[in-house]
């Protein structure tokens, strides 16, 4: 700052430059708290895609590993898993094949 003959203060280039250089670090800073906080929303889909992944990874394993479902038609037949999953006659798992073939897909798969 200087003082002007008529005694009024008068803010140099220098007192601007270090006024703009204030403002652009509390920029700065508030950027960095929305950065930290998309990372922690990051992180938290991750972990909850990574539920998702074993869900759907679990009930594979149980199409893999049996033959259908009991008692879905409620006349004591097993309605086979080619019967229920997309395509076929009583499509029932459509959601369920969509939702893998996105993770396959996104997987390169």
């Amino acid at each position: 700052m200087s003082l002007t003959p008529g005694g009024d203060i008068r803010l140099t280039e220098l007192d601007l430059s270090a006024q703009r250089e204030s403002q652009l670090r509390d920029e700065i800073g508030a950027h960095e708290v929305l950065l930290d906080q998309k990372d922690s929303e990051i992180a938290s889909l991750r972990a909850r895609v990574k539920e998702l992944e074993a869900g759907l990874a679990e009930v594979e394993t149980l199409i893999g590993e049996s033959r259908g479902v009991d008692g879905l038609h409620l006349n004591g037949d097993v309605a086979p898993w080619d019967e229920i999953r997309t395509g076929g006659e009583f499509e029932r798992l459509a959601a369920f094949d969509r939702a893998v073939a996105a993770l396959l897909k996104e997987r390169g798969k």
